[in-house]
């Protein structure tokens, strides 16, 4: 195995796929950091990344978290638009328009219906993806050509674990980082098995950066109720 993780930095034997790999992790690192300052333009990353693993994940077959990419990229879509809304809300009740100046980080209280509905719909989501994955395709591999019969389990929890942190940090709930982590820690593991190690690397630095995100969001947070009327100009 520590062969292989020092052949990955071999860049003169790179081919298409592992130059996309590491694109998409830059693009995903970017995406955390902007993620951390609670920016919008985390948004516009996130597609690009999700773009990039589209087309890597499906060379790697990792199915579900190929499917993952396209709710990434609606998601992200959805999410401008939720931001805004949020962001008009938080000027209304706390008056100011520039997270930069005033380092406010805008949190939604968690809404038990959503939460409730969101985490059923991921646990029926996770069994149903992860017995069809078991189904289709040929017996996965790991990164030494030996058979990986549970990889289809690990890549279901990860698409699914994904899918509903990107929900709950959608709607600017405070707890998508705890989901967050258990979904990279999960991850590393998974890709070190996979024998991609640069995706390995994105999500170990994911890991670090959600400490600093709970520490800065927990810093600088404040509560707001997105159904408030934005502030009205004269």
């Amino acid at each position: 195995m520590i062969q292989s993780i020092l052949e990955q930095f071999n860049f003169a034997a790179y081919g298409f796929y592992d130059w996309l790999e590491m694109v998409a992790m830059i693009l995903g690192i970017i995406y955390v950091v902007y993620e951390i300052r609670k920016s919008i333009t985390m948004w516009y990353f996130m597609i690009a990344s999700a773009i990039a693993f589209l087309i890597f994940f499906w060379h790697e077959q990792f199915w579900a978290m190929w499917l993952i990419q396209i709710y990434y990229i609606v998601s992200g879509i959805y999410s401008i638009f939720k931001w805004r809304k949020i962001r008009a809300a938080t000027i209304a009740q706390h008056g100011y328009d520039d997270p930069k100046k005033d380092k406010k980080i805008a949190i939604v209280r968690m809404n038990p219906v959503k939460v409730a509905i969101s985490s059923a719909i991921a646990v029926v989501a996770f069994f149903a993806l992860a017995w069809a994955l078991g189904r289709v395709g040929d017996t996965p591999m790991d990164y030494a050509g030996n058979p990986w019969p549970a990889k289809h389990w690990w890549d279901a929890a990860l698409a699914v674990g994904s899918m509903l942190a990107t929900y709950w940090l959608s709607q600017s709930y405070f707890e998508q980082w705890y989901m967050w982590m258990v979904v990279n820690v999960m991850a590393v593991g998974v890709f070190l098995k996979g024998g991609q190690y640069w995706t390995m690397i994105l999500y170990a630095v994911y890991i670090t950066m959600v400490i600093i995100g709970i520490i800065t969001w927990r810093r600088h947070g404040v509560i707001v109720d997105e159904k408030a009327s934005p502030a009205k100009t004269e």
